[in-house]
């Protein structure tokens, strides 16, 4: 499964993988916008956020410890807003779009917010490391989510009902696996980003990561669907 199957099933529904990622993108511009924009913003922000508008270092003096609590926090977290995106794809989908544009705006604000007050290489360090995969696994869910709505409305042949079950199997399929993929991100986050390494070496580790993610997706994933489709399948067309 984790050498073809989860990687087919994500490439066969890049169609609302992309439309969740422009659900998080877009608002995240929008919140970022906001943010340059709306110094008073700041004082909206939960007290465990307000770190982005005072530069200091990402190391929070935990021991090892704290560390694996933190990552474990983190942890069910990520996957707790994964599995809510595909859950709420019975919504057709509405509710997932909430979700991730919601995760995506709040995302933004904070940038932004870290921006205009000088503070965006310890946002930077904070983030990237496990952001770039943890928004990916986000998005993954939401694409889930999507599908299983699409599926619902647009049922094809069969009945709405036969149309969401068949799908539901594949999206729990995606869901599980995503779930894997939180951890290394919740670890990644626990041991990484909350221990003061700079933001360049975060940087490049992150979308490092998340480049071997979408790799996988795209190198694993087609060519999975390609063998499928062996050449005596193919119509000939004269």
């Amino acid at each position: 499964f984790f050498k073809s199957g989860y990687w087919e099933l994500i490439w066969q529904r890049r169609a609302p993988m992309a439309l969740a990622a422009l659900a998080l993108v877009l608002p995240a511009l929008f919140g970022a916008l906001w943010a340059l924009g709306d110094d008073t913003l700041v004082e909206q922000l939960p007290p465990e956020f307000l770190w982005v508008t005072q530069a200091q270092s990402t190391d929070q003096g935990m021991n090892t410890v704290e560390l694996v609590g933190f990552s474990a926090f983190v942890l069910n977290n990520n996957i707790r807003v994964t599995l809510l995106a595909f859950v709420l794809g019975v919504t057709w989908g509405l509710g997932t779009g909430y979700v991730v544009a919601n995760n995506g705006l709040i995302l933004g604000a904070l940038a932004g917010l870290a921006v205009a007050n000088d503070n965006w290489e310890v946002f930077l360090a904070a983030v990237m490391a496990h952001g770039v995969l943890e928004l990916s696994c986000i998005v993954v869910g939401g694409g889930a989510g999507l599908s299983l709505g699409r599926a619902i409305l647009r049922p094809g042949p069969l009945t709405r009902r036969e149309s969401m079950a068949r799908e539901a199997r594949s999206s729990v399929q995606i869901a599980l696996g995503t779930s894997a993929w939180l951890v290394l991100a919740g670890f990644i986050e626990g041991f990484g980003s909350r221990t003061g390494i700079g933001w360049v070496p975060t940087t490049i580790f992150g979308l490092v990561v998340g480049a071997v993610f979408w790799g996988l997706v795209i190198v694993r994933g087609r060519s999975a669907q390609d063998e499928l489709a062996s050449p005596g399948d193919r119509a000939v067309v004269p």
